[in-house]
């Protein structure tokens, strides 16, 4: 049968202290660190908010599998030549004119609207007819639009044969 217990161990003075010290230097570095703490906070509220936090939670949890699965993928014929335009892209992305790109997107996507309304014709369009579409103003800009980013990717294409062409 077991024995009842007749003495209780009671943390010595040494232990309590210590314990009190890790206590206070932990609150001197939260309180140090306040701001710090409240924008992390704010992160991690923002994170969970919008699925993230879980997202990550669950690529940490699964993180074998998912590298498996990278790893299957970037194998593939092509794929880490795919990852290498990505990679050029995203870095290229930085030196666009966000006006200018908002621009030309709200365009494309207003010239791709009034496309999908447009009606086909009966008939080819002839020459006369592409030369009387140009008188409208709304073409003439277009074509004027079209003709300025020919030459600026001309220009650009021209510059990077040249300095192909003294290395």
């Amino acid at each position: 049968m077991a024995q009842a217990i007749s003495k209780i161990a009671q943390p010595t003075d040494f232990e309590a202290k210590q314990e009190a010290a890790q206590l206070y230097g932990l609150i001197s570095q939260l309180s140090t660190h306040a701001d710090v703490l409240s924008e992390g906070m704010h992160l991690l509220r923002a994170m969970h908010d919008r699925g993230i936090l879980e997202l990550l939670t669950a690529l940490f949890e699964r993180g074998d599998q998912v590298g498996l699965q990278l790893m299957q993928i970037l194998g593939e014929s092509g794929s880490a030549n795919a990852l290498r335009v990505l990679m050029a892209a995203a870095g290229s992305v930085g030196s666009y004119n966000a006006e200018a790109v908002t621009k030309s997107l709200k365009s494309i996507s207003d010239g791709l609207e009034s496309a999908l309304a447009a009606q086909v014709p009966e008939k080819p369009l002839g020459v006369f007819d592409v030369f009387k579409l140009l008188k409208d103003p709304d073409v003439a800009t277009a074509v004027n639009t079209a003709f300025a980013f020919l030459k600026g990717f001309g220009q650009s294409l021209s510059s990077a044969s040249r300095a192909e062409g003294e290395r």
